[in-house]
């Protein structure tokens, strides 16, 4: 795990390109039905914290939180360190952009999506009203407009969102800039800025940019066993 990287989980078993069987253990039969976990399995990893989709719902079981096949709790990541709390849109995104990698991506609910809504991440911001959105159900990142600090407006249409549900764990605050992460572990970044910047454990990239906030970073999907493909994503304002 890399503090300021996503680690993507995919929900649908069907993208056999991306979905990943070993995040979700026991419990591959149901991701379909899973996307708050997935997103909260992928708010936890950008803070640097490793709890896949299967872990977080072993945990809930044995924690008395049980469902099909266990209750979501959002709450109660207490065995990650992580701190959770439920603040309006507005606030989230700018601890985020502004917490230097101590405060998780939002964690948004769009009742609109479908019959029963859908959980997203907000994981980058562009302008002042437009966002990056990453999906557990769908391949690619998307945009989004926010206007009044809480009308969002998608794919799918236009709706409310007051709430979000961000995860705080204090680490160690390294300096911004925005880093793609290659299948071969070396870093590099868009041309953008004369800027130089150094992260720990790190390999200094050729350029970076400083137009971008702390975080908006990368978004990689870490192989596991028996996972042989990976997606890398930049975060970064030429999206």
């Amino acid at each position: 795990m890399k503090t300021g990287t996503v680690r993507y989980v995919c929900q649908v078993p069907a993208y056999s390109d991306l979905f990943c069987s070993d995040y979700w253990g026991s419990y591959g039969n149901y991701a379909n039905h899973e996307c708050f976990t997935a997103c909260i399995s992928m708010a936890l990893s950008y803070l640097g914290l490793d709890a896949t989709p299967g872990a977080l719902g072993d945990y809930w079981l044995n924690r008395g939180h049980y469902g099909t096949p266990f209750a979501t709790t959002p709450d109660d990541v207490a065995f990650s360190g992580a701190t959770y709390s439920k603040v309006s849109l507005a606030e989230a995104i700018a601890r985020y952009v502004d917490g230097e990698g101590s405060y998780s991506p939002p964690i948004i609910h769009l009742n609109g999506y479908s019959a029963n809504g859908h959980y997203v991440m907000i994981i980058g911001q562009v302008s002042a009203t437009e966002y990056r959105v990453l999906d557990p159900a769908v391949k690619s990142i998307y945009s989004m407009t926010l206007t009044n600090g809480s009308t969002v407006h998608y794919f799918k249409g236009s709706e409310r969102v007051t709430e979000a549900v961000q995860y705080y764990y204090p680490v160690h605050h390294w300096s911004a800039w925005t880093a793609i992460e290659t299948d071969d572990g070396t870093w590099s970044a868009p041309a953008s800025t004369a800027a130089r910047r150094k992260r720990p454990g790190s390999r200094i990239p050729a350029s970076v940019t400083n137009t971008v906030p702390a975080a908006c970073l990368t978004i990689c999907r870490q192989r596991a066993t028996g996972c042989t493909r990976a997606l890398t994503i930049a975060c970064s304002s030429a999206l």
